[in-house]
């Protein structure tokens, strides 16, 4: 098992942690994206920092993990097209016999 720690939210150090997990194993199997951030304000009184820091990390950052697990492994390694979807914020591999 490996841990690591990071701060997604600063979108640098995200090749990092990839890089850490591709050393130790060689590939990514699955990712799962376990990060998340709340604000704790009612809608009516949320101010745009909070909202920001909330949206950097719970999309953003989910996108840009992704999208460089993705450069680095899926598309690397599958046939068929990759691609990622703009109606979806998530990475979306498609393989073709």
């Amino acid at each position: 098992m490996l841990t690591v720690a990071g701060d997604l939210s600063k979108f640098d150090t995200i090749p990092g942690v990839v890089d850490r997990v591709l050393e130790k194993y060689g590939t990514i199997d699955i990712l799962v994206n376990n990060a998340g951030a709340t604000w704790g304000a009612p809608a009516e009184e949320y101010p745009a920092e909070g909202w920001n820091k909330v949206m950097n990390l719970n999309v953003n950052a989910v996108f840009f993990l992704t999208q460089d697990v993705g450069k680095r492994v899926m598309i690397r390694s599958a046939p068929g097209r990759s691609s990622i979807s703009p109606r979806w914020p998530a990475f979306t591999a498609v393989a073709r016999g």
